[in-house]
């Protein structure tokens, strides 16, 4: 029996909840009139723009393929004939793209004509003096605006057939601040509920500090015989890991980590200077930053980021570095030595392998994860998830290491499956490549230590909890 301890089963309700309103309302942006003619974009900007709208549509087609259900069996036929344990991951993408939760109830026809009208009022009235904008570009990017089009005309077929299993769906328009997140609930509690999954599948609850209510759900329905096993944090996506929800103030407030700490409830969250980070150039903090190799307090101030989201690698190191450093991390389990913590991924691939080039240096990210899982007063882990193909060698030159043996006690195996499907063709040779580079150990890893992390939370009975509880945030 092994234990997959980082995946996800996100899915196209879940995406299309979640995310749809917000991405049409930036397409909007994006092609702003205004806003192209301040910043003089020409030819080369709207390449990028066209490049951003195809990812938006590929993104949106890909997601509404499967239903968690569906995407478990996947997972399920990639592990063949092997038992494996999971615990999937919520993710909370309310505030991806700004600070605040702004959003609005407008029906999903009337933004796609609002961006048509802009495309058309760009190319037809106001650019006639920008050089190199011509026909063709205009064709591209009318071209992947009719391909979201088709995307929401899919889905909403998809939720007319569904309409009478899913009595949720009583229109299409674009849903509410809480649809997506209920979503993936109700999806996960069907899942773990159904015939002979009980005991197979441990969801973990995205907390983001900034959702109401989100702390009282978390006490009630995570833990020993509940929906959820575990808590999952992703701070890069615009708040502090000591937000005083998390981790307590001065008045009665103990915090999320005192429960989670009392109680053996395991504690994920990303750690890596990949993946997702916060889209808003700007975020209000409460709790503890990284900024200039320094930690700073701020209690609800701005925290401003000097790359934009849209310089890719720079602009997500910036925020994961800021909101997310090991070293704010280390405030954390200071004051919960108790709590089982998983700094997931070990830092990323580079990251890993240049600390195995460099285990001196204590600046560099993974050594300070590697720092804090071999110190016995406190009861952290990491998982190599989102580890494919091209991080073997980083995994190989970890294997060898002599310093593996004091830390492979605390290490945990993960796949990030589906998400792995980004940079992994492959995850059965990635999975059979693991086992032969850890070889006897790989059981440590896959068995032993999840069971640890995972504590009081497996638990012997299961109570089926009534959804419309689940559902209610």
């Amino acid at each position: 029996m092994y234990y997959d301890i980082h995946c996800h089963l996100f899915n196209k309700d879940f995406l299309v909840k979640e995310l749809l309103y917000r991405l049409l309302i930036e397409i909007k942006k994006l092609l702003s009139v205004e806003d192209q003619k301040q910043r003089g974009l020409i030819s080369d900007n709207f390449k990028k723009k066209i490049r951003i709208l195809k990812r938006v549509a590929g993104f949106l087609k890909t997601g509404i393929k499967q239903d968690s259900t569906a995407i478990y069996s996947e997972l399920c036929s990639l592990y063949k004939d092997e038992d494996f344990i999971i615990t999937p991951l919520m993710f909370d993408l309310t505030w991806c793209f700004s600070s605040a939760a702004d959003r609005a109830y407008m029906d999903s026809d009337q933004i796609i004509q609002m961006i048509e009208l802009e495309i058309s009022n760009s190319f037809q009235n106001n650019f006639r003096d920008v050089t190199g904008i011509d026909q063709d570009l205009q064709n591209k990017i009318i071209k992947q605006v009719n391909e979201i089009k088709e995307f929401l005309i899919e889905w909403q077929e998809n939720q007319r057939l569904n309409i009478q299993r899913r009595s949720f769906v009583d229109s299409f328009t674009l849903p509410g601040p809480n649809d997506g997140f209920n979503e993936q609930i109700r999806q996960l509690a069907e899942l773990k509920y159904s015939s002979g999954n009980e005991f197979k599948i441990y969801p973990f609850l995205a907390v983001d500090p900034r959702r109401q209510g989100i702390i009282d759900y978390a006490l009630a329905n995570v833990g020993d015989g509940k929906l959820f096993a575990g808590i999952k944090l992703y701070t890069p996506n615009g708040y502090s890991p000591t937000d005083p929800l998390l981790f307590g103030d001065r008045n009665k407030n103990s915090g999320l980590y005192s429960f989670c700490e009392m109680n053996n409830i395991p504690v994920t969250v990303h750690n890596s200077f990949g993946g997702f980070a916060t889209l808003a150039n700007e975020v209000k903090v409460n709790g503890h930053v990284w900024v200039n190799n320094e930690i700073v307090y701020l209690e609800n101030s701005i925290l401003k980021f000097e790359h934009k989201i849209t310089k890719g690698n720079s602009a997500i190191e910036e925020r994961a570095n800021k909101l997310n450093n090991p070293s704010l991390w280390e405030i954390v389990i200071n004051k919960f030595p108790k709590l089982q913590l998983n700094l997931a991924h070990f830092g990323g691939g580079n990251e890993l392998l240049k600390a195995l080039n460099n285990p001196s240096d204590q600046q560099l990210w993974s050594n300070k994860i590697i720092s804090l899982i071999t110190d016995p007063n406190f009861n952290v882990y990491t998982d190599i998830s989102c580890m494919g193909i091209d991080d073997i060698p980083a995994l190989r030159k970890l294997r060898k290491q002599k310093e593996f043996e004091k830390i492979k006690a605390r290490v945990l195996f993960g796949s990030d499956f589906y998400l792995c499907k980004l940079f992994d063709d492959n995850l059965g040779k990635t999975l059979k490549k693991f086992k032969e580079i850890f070889k006897d150990d790989f059981e440590i890893l896959a068995h032993n230590n999840p069971e640890r992390f995972l504590g009081g939370t497996i638990c012997k009975t299961t109570e089926i909890i009534d959804e419309q509880r689940i559902i209610s945030i």
